[in-house]
């Protein structure tokens, strides 16, 4: 079957939307899937009462969330002059653009950062800034006025960070650090701009990095991830299976490890309480998402059998991700959502934490 981002899913027998249960006690603790046979979803992010998708086909898909799990639409798709898709990657927002990376040339490292109105791109999208020295997108975070990127190449020192101002960003483009190894995550916030290398984790002061960036600890297996809130940064040490945190002030002899024992995390987000993330799993459907209080860490897995997840959105107590599928094809690419408070081995009669 050709795969299809506009899949739509009738759940409503499973999951009501907007009370957030459904008849039986524990409906509500079964994943859903918001749409099925997906190719390569990559990023998602919950904005102005929808949740977007990315995907490799070209798509960005979204629902809106009193109609998650019922149904989903292509909300834009993009194509080059000669109607061939590009491969879409990051996903970032703002209150009112939708930002996202795109793939325009794997074969010479060419990629872009694109935007458009959360009210449609029906007047088409406008190209922010194209990376045609430092190649591929890896990820985009928006902060006030400033937008922020992350951007690689087949040679492993050649990644750069930049920045532009989001409403001129052609004029106003300037790269805060070159040289980099690997950049892929990347995070503003009023704490500061984090990102992560093959092997560190770098930070560089709001709102616009105009001091030299701060290497904040190095040494790392594979950091990537990244949440903030008030006092720490939470990131995932990929290869080590590690859920790790620093204070924004820096890491002192290393970062504190809150969780072990995970299976290739990837991607975080938080609440006011708790860590959630994804992990992506060394097999075919064994990636799992999970949960853990901050200040004492013990992961509860809130869904299984998952094919890849690789990105993680939060928003009220719905935690939404997006399944990568099966690779070397992809095959089986999904988005789903489930009950922040649930837990996967819930009886019939306990959903909650």
């Amino acid at each position: 079957m050709a795969p299809n981002a506009n899949a739509r899913v009738d759940a409503s027998s499973k999951f009501d939307a907007t009370s957030g249960g459904g008849s039986g006690a524990c409906d509500a603790c079964t994943p859903i899937e918001l749409a099925h046979d997906v190719f390569g979803p990559q990023g998602v992010v919950a904005a102005a009462g929808h949740v977007y998708w990315t995907n490799l086909d070209g798509t960005i898909t979204r629902c809106k969330l009193e109609e998650c799990g019922r149904r989903s639409e292509v909300f834009y798709e993009d194509v080059d002059s000669q109607g061939v898709a590009y491969s879409l990657i990051a996903l970032a927002a703002d209150d009112e653009f939708l930002y996202w990376g795109r793939i325009e040339s794997l074969s010479r490292d060419i990629g872009s950062v694109v935007s458009c109105p959360l009210s449609g791109c029906k007047g088409g999208v406008k190209v922010l800034a194209r990376s045609t020295m430092y190649g591929l997108i890896g990820d985009v975070a928006v902060y006030q006025d400033a937008l922020f990127w992350t951007s690689y190449t087949s040679a492993p020192v050649h990644g750069a960070v930049s920045t532009c101002d989001k409403n001129n960003c052609e004029a106003t483009r300037r790269d805060i650090a070159t040289g980099q190894r690997d950049p892929v995550s990347i995070i503003a916030s009023s704490r500061g701009v984090y990102w992560t290398n093959a092997n560190a984790l770098i930070k560089c002061t709001t709102p616009r990095c105009t001091e030299p960036p701060e290497l904040l600890v190095n040494g790392l297996a594979r950091p990537i991830g990244l949440a903030v809130d008030d006092e720490y940064v939470y990131f995932a040490i990929s290869h080590a299976g590690e859920i790790v945190r620093c204070k924004h002030e820096g890491c002192g002899r290393g970062p504190e490890v809150i969780a072990t024992g995970q299976s290739s995390p990837t991607q975080i987000v938080l609440d006011q309480d708790d860590v959630f993330w994804v992990n992506q799993g060394a097999n075919t459907r064994d990636g799992t998402v999970s949960r853990c209080r901050k200040n004492d860490c013990s992961p509860t897995v809130i869904a299984t059998a998952q094919n890849g997840p690789i990105d993680i959105a939060l928003i009220d107590d719905r935690v939404f991700w997006v399944n990568v599928g099966t690779k070397p094809k992809l095959d089986g690419g999904s988005a789903m959502m489930v009950r922040a408070s649930c837990r996967a081995d819930a009886s019939a009669t306990e959903c909650g934490p």
